[in-house]
């Protein structure tokens, strides 16, 4: 049984009362806004299926638990024939933030970086290296914000950094 990121029962039933109120908050859900030139633009709500892999990670489930895979032809066909593609694709977003939160954590700025971007730092002089790695850490902590931005604060990045969010779909997890 792996350790709770939370200290104490209290502050998981804190965030667990966090989660039900991001659920059922009006920005959970998608909405439309009216634009002069697009028309109606529709915007998704602020809980993706990455919460919600979130929430299973911390309750120690599978991750894939309360993912269907898709049965309709016509919907298996537009996601490249994957019946599973909306947990696939939502599951590797969240490993994606957690290398973010883990390379601020830990203060390396380019252990997240392509090839390409390092050759181009390296060509940067020093004022400009530390501008741009500064903006790219505030990128990376925008994407982060926006998982764990629904909770009001009762998931930290080093919380969300420690979360084993990268097990098989076949592993069961204990409780």
């Amino acid at each position: 049984m792996t350790k709770s990121i939370f200290e104490t029962k209290q502050q998981y039933k804190t965030f667990r009362a966090a989660f039900a109120a991001a659920q059922n908050d009006k920005r959970a859900k998608p909405y439309f806004t009216d634009d002069v030139q697009a028309g109606k633009i529709k915007h998704k709500g602020w809980l993706q299926a990455e919460h919600f892999i979130l929430l299973n990670a911390i309750r120690r489930k599978p991750l894939h638990n309360g993912f269907t895979p898709i049965t309709n032809e016509n919907k298996i066909g537009s996601n490249w024939g994957n019946p599973g593609y909306a947990f696939d694709a939502a599951h590797r977003r969240l490993i994606y933030a957690q290398s973010m939160a883990l390379s601020i954590l830990s203060g390396e700025p380019t252990s997240n970086i392509s090839a390409f971007m390092l050759r181009t730092l390296q060509r940067m002089s020093d004022p400009e290296r530390a501008a741009e790695l500064e903006r790219k850490k505030q990128k990376e902590l925008a994407v982060i914000n926006k998982i764990i931005g629904p909770f009001d604060g009762w998931l930290t990045i080093q919380q969300f950094a420690s979360l084993n969010v990268t097990s098989s779909e076949d592993e069961e997890c204990s409780n």
